[in-house]
């Protein structure tokens, strides 16, 4: 059977929605429509854009290239991994080569993520937070929080 997810904004509820139904949605950029979104066994609604970061906390930009980053991201149930691009001192994006129907991982699910720096071959774990993921090209682009940006 295939889960069903409604989704929802200015308090009105739309759905549910099929797994192929919600992947279309997602591949023409249906969900900017919605703020929430209850996927089948979520016990509350869940944001589909997560917050911006607290008044004077900005995210500033490294210097680093992010061609230049690689990274597994894994927890006691799942593993991704490809390269980091878009890092700042908040977080990042982790874009893969998944093609699968759905994110690996579901939102606000705590992930280590096993930075490598290519270019200089040193590496280190970052625990961080997924905080949404979207379609790019027909592969999985992961948005991170991370607790501290890995330096390397």
């Amino acid at each position: 059977m295939s889960r069903l997810t409604y989704l929802a904004r200015n308090g009105q509820v739309f759905g549910p929605y099929s797994e192929m139904e919600l992947e279309q949605i997602r591949h023409s950029n249906g969900l900017s429509q919605y703020t929430w979104m209850w996927p089948d066994g979520a016990k509350e609604w869940m944001p589909i854009d997560p917050p911006p970061p607290p008044i004077g906390h900005t995210a500033k930009p490294k210097a680093a290239s992010s061609v230049d980053w690689e990274a597994i991201g894994f927890n006691n149930e799942a593993a991704i991994n490809g390269f980091l691009r878009n890092t700042s001192d908040l977080g990042c994006e982790l874009t893969t080569m998944d093609r699968g129907v759905e994110p690996v991982f579901g939102e606000n699910t705590p992930v280590t993520l096993n930075v490598l720096h290519t270019k200089k071959g040193r590496s280190m774990n970052v625990q961080a937070r997924m905080t949404r993921a979207r379609r790019d090209s027909g592969c999985w682009v992961y948005h991170f929080q991370w607790e501290k940006h890995p330096d390397l």
